[in-house]
């Protein structure tokens, strides 16, 4: 079983959350915008993983969720660090 407590490496790393999100566009007045240029967002990078192998090192749940959480299809576990 894999663990997974705190929070995955890339959100320490400015570079990388740049290029994850170099597509979504965010305007300060526009909430209803963001959300929908989010959404958008998720899921095309969710299309692209149809068809490829599992990822297992890749979190399932935001950062900012402060819950235990387990995954049956990849037999691992997160949980917040207290």
């Amino acid at each position: 079983m894999m663990l997974r407590i705190g929070y995955p490496d890339f959100i320490l790393d400015t570079k990388e959350l740049d290029k994850r999100y170099q597509n979504v566009t965010i305007h300060p007045e526009r909430y209803f915008e963001n959300i929908l240029n989010i959404l958008e967002h998720l899921t095309r990078t969710e299309q692209a993983h149809l068809g490829t192998v599992v990822n297992k090192t890749q979190w399932n749940t935001a950062p900012a969720v402060v819950n235990a959480y387990y995954s049956r299809n990849k037999n691992q576990i997160s949980k917040f660090p207290f």
